[in-house]
């Protein structure tokens, strides 16, 4: 989940305030993840921000672009393997 917050933050200011419409999307983990994420530099607050309000932050990691090394498959933790019967060979796991 961290990796999306961050790269919704690099595509529009992410919303970290627990009542803010982002909550509905990400959930009630949202301020904890964003506190973590802004820890780690991948987040900071947004200048419209409000000093000392969990507020809007926006991607300012090291990386130009936000989503490179981030897969979509990171989103679900469960994983469900296609199998090749014959062999039992793992064809893909999606």
């Amino acid at each position: 989940m961290k990796q999306h917050l961050v790269c919704a933050a690099a595509e529009l200011a992410l919303d970290a305030d627990p009542a803010g419409p982002d909550a509905a999307l990400f959930g009630p983990q949202l301020p904890r993840l964003a506190a973590a994420l802004r820890s780690r530099g991948l987040l900071a607050p947004h200048p419209h921000s409000k000093p000392g309000a969990p507020g809007l932050l926006y991607y300012s990691g090291p990386n130009e672009n936000a989503t490179r090394g981030v897969t979509l498959r990171t989103i679900d933790p469960e994983h469900v393997s296609i199998v090749n019967e014959a062999n039992k060979e793992v064809i893909e796991q999606v």
